[in-house]
């Protein structure tokens, strides 16, 4: 009874862009990027679990050299000896960017084909919502805050499954109907967080407990 849940929201900034062909190209040209992506944003740390985005990345090198993994995000625990395992497969089909400015990641999350975001655990997890802000699809684990964020506007797996992982990019990527429908679905999501609504439930918290 002494317990309320106010959701938190992504940042306006975040939302569906309408770029042109040639902006889209420009930006693939700019950082090596194939014609599908797979992106993800977040820390590079341990409990992101990083290493299996790798091996998703590995496993979907040798079906096919038309996918880019791009992986954004700071060094956090353990970072530096993940980040030795991506420079190897910088040559492949892993490009890792570190940080980008707002005006860069929304252009990122609106160009990529799938959000892939396959953490142990998180407290909240904004990078999904500011991927379905922006119409991009999100593939998720199923675990901690995250199903409670994305509700059933997401697809999601085991987060030690890579093939389970492979096998969901791979039916998005050749099913542009499903993507387009997962992106419509994920803006209906975002919808429900703002900070409009942020700020009046917490108003209605005070005020309760000025009233006692």
């Amino acid at each position: 009874a002494k317990v309320r849940v106010v959701y938190q929201a992504a940042r306006d900034h975040f939302k569906q862009l309408n770029l042109a062909d040639s902006e889209i190209h420009s930006i693939k040209e700019h950082y090596d990027i194939a014609e599908y992506m797979v992106l993800y944003v977040g820390m590079i740390e341990k409990r992101k679990n990083i290493n299996t985005i790798l091996a998703v990345a590995d496993e979907l090198f040798n079906q096919r050299q038309d996918v880019t993994v791009v992986l954004v995000g700071k060094i956090g625990y353990g970072g530096r000896e993940i980040l030795r395992e991506i420079k190897k497969r910088e040559k492949s089909n892993v490009r890792y960017l570190n940080y980008v400015d707002d005006e860069t990641l929304v252009r990122l999350y609106n160009i990529a084909h799938v959000f892939l975001f396959p953490s142990y655990y998180e407290g909240f997890g904004y990078p999904p919502l500011e991927a379905m802000s922006s119409g991009c699809p999100v593939l998720a684990s199923h675990n901690s805050s995250i199903v409670e964020v994305l509700g059933d506007f997401a697809l999601y797996f085991n987060p030690d499954n890579i093939m389970e992982i492979v096998s969901k990019i791979e039916v998005l990527i050749n099913n542009p109907e499903m993507r387009k429908e997962m992106g419509l679905k994920g803006l209906k999501r975002a919808s429900f967080f703002s900070y409009e609504k942020f700020c009046s439930e917490i108003k209605v918290v005070f005020n309760e407990v000025l009233r006692k």
